[in-house]
């Protein structure tokens, strides 16, 4: 009986914990080996924080990543990859001439596209409720060790191109709704010497802001 005992309380402490684990909120996972970087690497930081910030943005399950300007820089690479490869069989000199001259001009498309379009963001979601909300990141300079994030939320400007390229005003913040942080990270407290990722610390300044577009949203309905 005592060696019953013993082992109906060995099996049921496993499934006591599963239970608690089920129902707290889940938490963004803690870092692997897989995710260790070079912290002096400022690219490497940057690229690393994006993901994170993305990650914990899709992960509130309300705001999803807008793809419409990544597929679109991949149709104008396709057309202007295989331009170039049936140039470079094609013996025609007008025929060869005009498909380069395409491949430039789309080229040219795509970097301003980047440039003015895109700029800085490295997220933008699909439309949540009427709001749209944008991510930008940025190293503060090139010796510095903080990272800048940039949140902001607003009313759907009724196109991608529009919602890539918003600049509130004053005057029109209200009439948007619109929401923005600024939040500086030292990277030393994100990364530990090793290039281990604390992104709950990441996490918690994302969590922040989507709980305050939530209220926006609330109060608007």
């Amino acid at each position: 009986h005592t060696t019953q005992t013993t082992m109906s309380s060995s099996t049921d402490s496993p499934l006591s914990s599963t239970t608690q684990e089920s129902t707290s909120p889940q938490q963004p996972e803690p870092p692997k080996s897989t995710d260790k970087i070079n912290p002096l690497d400022l690219n490497s930081v940057k690229c690393a924080i994006d993901d994170q910030v993305v990650k914990s943005l899709e992960y509130s399950g309300e705001f999803h990543e807008n793809h419409t300007l990544t597929n679109i820089k991949i149709i104008l690479g396709l057309i202007a990859v295989s331009g170039a490869v049936y140039a470079y069989f094609e013996e025609h000199v007008l025929l060869t001439a005009s498909l380069c001259a395409l491949y430039i001009i789309i080229s040219i498309i795509m970097q301003l596209l980047g440039w003015f379009v895109q700029g800085n963001a490295f997220f933008v979601s699909a439309v949540y409720k009427g709001q749209v909300v944008r991510a930008t990141g940025y190293i503060k300079d090139a010796y510095s060790t903080t990272y800048v994030l940039v949140l902001e939320s607003f009313a759907s400007q009724g196109g991608m191109l529009k919602n890539f390229s918003y600049h509130a005003s004053p005057e029109s913040n209200k009439k948007h709704n619109y929401i923005k942080e600024e939040i500086e990270m030292e990277i030393t407290t994100i990364f530990d010497a090793q290039g281990n990722m604390e992104k709950i610390a990441v996490a918690k300044h994302v969590d922040g802001f989507v709980e305050l577009v939530q209220g926006q949203t609330l109060k608007k309905e």
